[in-house]
This record gives structure tokens, sequence and C-alpha cells, in this order.
């Protein structure tokens, strides 16, 4: 719990650093898109666990943030029809389990990166 909070918010200051997004945004990419199921199995859970533990309050004024978390989320989403049971099972449960107001952030993020992708 604590060790877990204190990764989560170290990794929302590494993002805003300079490189920090892109290479959190390739790692969540490569995670997603492997080809073996434990991999993917993983990035679920890795990032269920950085959007149990986010600090919504800071994430919400800084754009950044905000984008490479929706691309997480997409990704996380994407998986409810992956083709391993272990994988689709998890990111379900996952995603039931999540606090609503987590998810009502991570929705937000997603309208902000439509919104920037339409302009």
């Amino acid at each position: 719990g604590q060790m877990a909070k204190a990764c989560v918010k170290l990794l929302q200051y590494c993002i805003t650093r300079p490189e920090g997004a892109d290479i959190f945004w390739q790692l969540v990419q490569t995670w997603f898109q492997s080809a073996e199921w434990t991999l993917r199995f993983r990035a679920v859970e890795k990032v269920t666990v950085l959007a149990s533990f986010l600090d919504i309050k800071q994430c919400s004024g800084n754009l950044l943030l905000k984008v490479v978390l929706s691309h997480a989320f997409i990704h996380l989403v994407s998986h409810l029809e992956d083709v391993c049971p272990a994988v689709y099972e998890r990111t379900r449960t996952s995603l039931e389990d999540m606090d609503h107001k987590v998810v009502k952030f991570l929705c937000s993020c997603l309208e902000t990166q439509f919104d920037l992708v339409v302009n």
C-alpha cells in the first residue's frame, strides 16, 4: 500500500520530466502489445495499481499526465477483448474493482485526449 502509493507519486513526477511521457508511452505500448500473455497480464496489473493510487488533484491540472493516463487506460480497456482468458479476466475484475471516481477521472482524460486530437 504505502510503497505502491509512493511509487505512483514518483512515476507521476517522472512522466512530467523531459522525455518521461515518451518513455512511459512506449513502455505501455510495448507491454500491452506483447505476444506473450504474461507481459500483457502484468501490464494490466501495473496500470491497475497506477490507477488505484493516482493523485487525481495533481493530475487534473496537468495536460501531459492526462494524455499519458488516457493512453494507458485505453490499452487497459481494450484488453477486455484479449484472446487469453487470464488477461481478459484480470482486466475485467480490475475495472470492476476500480474506484468510481478514478474511472470517471480516466474517462475525462480520454475526453481531453480526444479533444486534442480533433482540434
